[in-house]
């Protein structure tokens, strides 16, 4: 008789899943084939428990080993991402920002107030520059609430932008140039002067408070300081966009579309727009300007709808390939505080070099004023941005609009 010793078998370099499903299978064929052999069958089935038994082990130990390996890529992501929160990617060049002492400062004032800061923290808050006597917001941050408001409108982008560092700025605008005559001998040439005009812009104060709760600033997953600068940049970036295109200029930029001096034409139609219309403002501005076509996203449709008697759409889009779409062979912004619908006395699109017609100035600096004491029985903060800018048209010819008659 055959005897079978059992040891510790050795465990082929396979998944357990394959030794089970082995095991079970040449469980089966032996059971068939030696089942009358009760002796024998009792030490195969004696090895075979042990070797599931072996099985088992292994089995768990690989599942437990698995287990710790994904907890600890977790806890890893966890922390990465807890100090991306914190002090930003790897690489990214506002990280080293953050990490600098005026920039931590300002973090521990946003969220707790002067009382846990130090005196060497409260020195970096600088408040010589600040006309509101609220805090200098660090460098990181003001630029980043800056760069918003850049991406977001559209204006700026066509128009002209220069930071000034005092109340308020004069430009030296040309009204008019000297005419040259042509003379017979000896005769006395004409006097003739340029003229000159000074346009005297004042940045207004853009400002708005938001209401947040202690807990918020204290317990906060995520850096709260951040979400609220995120929305600063779009409540600026909304309010100051609809003051460059319809802003009365008073306590707030004076729009391009309101400007008494900029030239107007109507359309050809009663209440129509035809694509005529688009020809006749296009031929309006003097040659040598860099134009540039402004409209609402809807007048875009129609002039997209626009056919010839064929049913051929008169302008095609995205045939260009690298090059940008164009109208009349010029570039064009979609404004969404212009007029959207075809109406009486609308004016529904615009052409010109906005950048030497329009005129953007924005005051250096701004302020972010936490107010720990209107509502502290509620636990609430309540904080104020403030900046200063506006904008004003400062070479009307450059610009001309199409007025739905």
């Amino acid at each position: 008789m055959i005897e079978i010793h059992y040891k510790d078998p050795e465990i082929p370099k396979v998944t357990p899943e394959n030794i089970h499903e082995a095991l079970l299978e040449t469980r089966g064929m032996i059971e068939g084939k030696i089942k009358s052999d009760g002796e024998k069958w009792a030490q195969l089935d004696k090895f075979w428990e042990a070797q599931e038994t072996k099985n088992q082990e292994l089995t768990t130990e690989i599942l437990a080993r698995k287990k710790a390996e994904d907890e600890a890529v977790e806890r890893v992501a966890v922390i990465e991402a807890e100090l991306a929160k914190r002090a930003g990617q790897l690489g990214d060049p506002v990280r080293d920002e953050k990490l600098e002492a005026e920039y931590k400062a300002f973090d521990s004032w946003f969220k707790g107030g002067e009382k846990p800061m130090t005196m060497d923290m409260k020195a970096q808050l600088r408040t010589d520059d600040d006309t509101s006597a609220g805090y200098l917001v660090p460098e990181a941050v003001d630029a980043n609430l800056l760069k918003k408001i850049t991406e977001m409108d559209p204006v700026r982008s066509i128009a002209s932008v220069m930071t000034i560092t005092s109340k308020s700025i004069e430009i030296v605008v040309e009204d008019s140039i000297p005419t040259a005559n042509y003379e017979a001998e000896l005769e006395q040439n004409q006097y003739s002067e340029a003229g000159y005009s000074n346009v005297t812009l004042t940045p207004y104060r853009q400002s708005f408070t938001s209401r947040v709760t202690q807990d918020q600033l204290m317990n906060s997953g995520w850096p709260m300081e951040q979400q609220m600068s995120m929305g600063a940049g779009t409540a600026f970036a909304k309010g100051e966009g609809t003051g460059f295109v319809t802003g009365s200029g008073h306590k707030e930029p004076e729009g391009f579309t309101v400007n008494a001096v900029v030239a107007t034409q109507d359309t050809a139609g009663n209440d129509a727009f035809a694509p005529a219309d688009v020809l006749t403002l296009w031929g309006l501005p003097k040659d040598g300007y860099d134009l540039t076509f402004v409209m609402n996203r809807q007048i875009m449709v129609l002039i997209r709808k626009f056919a010839s008697t064929t049913g051929s759409y008169l302008w095609t889009p995205g045939l260009n390939g690298p090059v940008m779409n164009t109208l009349c062979g010029e570039p064009y912004v979609l404004l969404p505080a212009m007029a959207s619908a075809v109406a009486d006395g609308a004016i529904i699109m615009g052409i010109g070099d906005f950048r030497a017609g329009y005129r953007i100035v924005d005051r250096t600096g701004m302020s972010v004023i936490r107010d720990d004491v209107t509502e502290a029985r509620k636990a609430n903060v309540l904080i104020t941005y403030n900046r200063w800018n506006t904008g004003r048209v400062v070479l009307p010819e450059a610009i001309k609009l199409l007025t739905v008659q």
